[in-house]
């Protein structure tokens, strides 16, 4: 048997002004609150040659926390080709937009997913996994993007015929 209470307030019996209000449902530390994923079929490949980090164009699932000081838990699943000569190596990072911002680098590290080429094309998938702690007010909208760029000479894409996955879960704290 299933039941449900509705109600959009509690209060105690002995003092009224003593209330738990739900006005936007129940938050628990941990709660998983929402989860939103996309998926991009790549159909020719994005390629750069550059040694700093570039664009992709591909975002993930424009989320609007729902609760003030949520984490963002992001994953995000890249097919990247990579290095013809010995050196040769493919850079993957995730960068962050609030409210339609410039997009800031969540990580600031040499190698953030880095694959090194021995002297053929080589084809690794970059997994990122990051629990995000970003600034927001209420109403805000946060996207994640996928940057690329090289190492060493040549040129790194994320390949065709691959797709780029990302998942994007609030975490109430």
């Amino acid at each position: 048997m299933t039941s449900v209470i509705l109600v959009d307030t509690i209060k105690n019996s002995l003092d009224s002004a003593d209330a738990i209000a739900f006005p936007g449902g129940i938050q628990s530390s941990a709660m998983a609150v929402q989860v939103l994923g996309n998926s991009h079929v790549i159909s020719s490949n994005i390629a750069t040659t550059s040694s700093s980090y570039v664009t992709s164009g591909l975002t993930s699932p424009v989320i609007t926390p729902k609760f003030a000081n949520s984490k963002i838990l992001i994953t995000c699943d890249i097919g990247m080709i990579y290095g013809v000569a010995a050196g040769n190596g493919s850079m993957s990072s995730i960068f962050r937009s609030v409210q339609g911002g410039t997009y800031t680098a969540l990580n600031v590290v040499t190698y953030d997913h880095f694959h090194e080429s021995s002297g053929s094309d080589n084809i690794s998938p970059h997994m990122h996994h990051i629990l995000d702690t970003p600034t927001y007010t209420l109403g805000n909208t946060i996207s994640y993007q996928a940057f690329i760029k090289g190492q060493g000479n040549g040129q790194i894409s994320i390949f065709a015929g691959s797709m780029v996955h990302y998942t994007v879960t609030e975490i109430a704290q």
